[in-house]
């Protein structure tokens, strides 16, 4: 964190250029200035970038990317999504992410969560973990270890499967989404009134969720609508659709929003990795 008498560091010209031609170490070291610099809007959209060039080869920038976003997250009090940065990290053995998501898991009071994560960043070297391991095991008085806590159980395997329901208009799309939101884990959920919201159609106290019943796919314009929501929440993001325009996408997937489509049946399809995760119960 640059010192406020401290002059903020530029990025060149030819860096910038060659983090727009997509040069995944360009990328990532404009967005570690823009973060050294507190410029976290700036940041998140070039450490995002890196995530999105390198998504299939889940390489050690990947990691370290998905880290960093998960730093920001944290540092502006947003637990729910650096959780999920974190942990996503950590899942692929990067230990700085392991022991942050340990972190978070202690912050939010789930301690046999963090202990599995402090567990695995030890056996992975982290300087600072094996204290944390012997700190909690006195806290939970647990001696069994395991590379990490399981994942809580998906949510079919503990409430019913919403029945298919026609789809005929507006109304029955927000309900079909609304069951299905209670079904993967926000049982809180509920209609906001008076219909949409500022963006948002249904919300739980982790959630914000938006509902689209219309022919043409949905644009880049209304998944910012929900971001806006989701941001000033400091909660998830979740979207339903019949479908959704290509830029409209590329947009969520760099903001870890979740996207949904469903089909007229009432049946919604995760179709990205945010919307898996929550699909799977994570």
């Amino acid at each position: 964190m640059p010192k406020s008498n401290e002059p903020k560091k530029e990025v060149s010209a030819r860096l910038l250029a060659s983090a727009k031609m997509g040069v995944s170490e360009s990328m990532m070291r404009v967005a570690e200035i823009y973060k050294e610099n507190q410029e976290f809007k700036e940041a998140i959209f070039w450490f995002s970038e890196v995530v999105k060039a390198l998504g299939t080869k889940r390489t050690e920038r990947w990691k370290l990317a998905v880290n960093k976003l998960g730093s920001i997250a944290f540092e502006q009090k947003n637990l729910i999504q650096a959780r999920q940065f974190f942990e996503k990290a950590a899942s692929e053995g990067f230990w700085p992410a392991q022991f942050n998501a340990g972190l978070v898991a202690q912050k939010e009071n789930r301690l046999q969560d963090a202990l599995g994560w402090f567990e695995a960043a030890a056996k992975s070297g982290h300087p600072g973990a094996i204290a944390k391991v012997e700190e909690l095991k006195k806290v939970v008085h647990t001696s069994k270890t395991t590379p990490r806590s399981e994942p809580s159980k998906p949510p079919h395997q503990v409430r019913p499967k919403p029945k298919d329901r026609l789809i005929r208009k507006w109304d029955d799309a927000e309900l079909v989404a609304l069951e299905w939101m209670i079904y993967f884990g926000f049982t809180d959920a509920k209609k906001t009134k008076g219909g949409s919201d500022e963006g948002v159609d249904l919300r739980s106290i982790k959630a914000v969720a938006q509902v689209k019943f219309q022919g043409a796919h949905t644009p880049r314009t209304d998944i910012q609508l929900l971001h806006s929501a989701m941001t000033r929440e400091k909660k998830l993001g979740i979207f339903f659709s019949l479908g959704y325009r290509r830029t409209a996408i590329d947009f969520a997937n760099s903001q870890e929003i979740a996207l949904f489509e469903f089909d007229l049946q009432g049946t919604p399809t995760p179709i990205n990795a945010s919307a898996r995760e929550i699909a799977r119960g994570i």
